[in-house]
């Protein structure tokens, strides 16, 4: 699964808008992944760690959790990203 985020917008924004932006991600997923990472537009691709718990993650500046319960769920966390990048993050089997 690849999901990528374009990160751009027309002028100045909006007034108010943040510098960066927190990116989470929930995406439903029956198995556990083998790994999850992310890069940015024109960067290196970079593994996410991966937390124990929901807990954990919560504690980390980013990677991902696989929850089993309700189907399967892969929790991802991204460190604040400047509010005009691009990214993409992949989950592999």
């Amino acid at each position: 699964i690849k999901v990528s985020a374009a990160g751009c917008f027309e002028g100045k924004g909006y007034d108010g808008m943040p510098a960066e932006r927190n990116y989470r991600l929930a995406v439903h997923a029956a198995d556990k992944p083998a790994a999850v990472s992310w890069k940015l537009d024109g960067g290196t691709v970079e593994a996410l760690r991966e937390a124990a718990e929901a807990k954990a993650l919560e504690s980390l500046d980013e990677g991902w959790y696989f929850e089993p319960g309700r189907g399967g769920i892969v929790h991802v966390k991204l460190k604040p990203q400047d509010a005009r990048a691009a990214f993409s993050v992949e989950i592999r089997k």
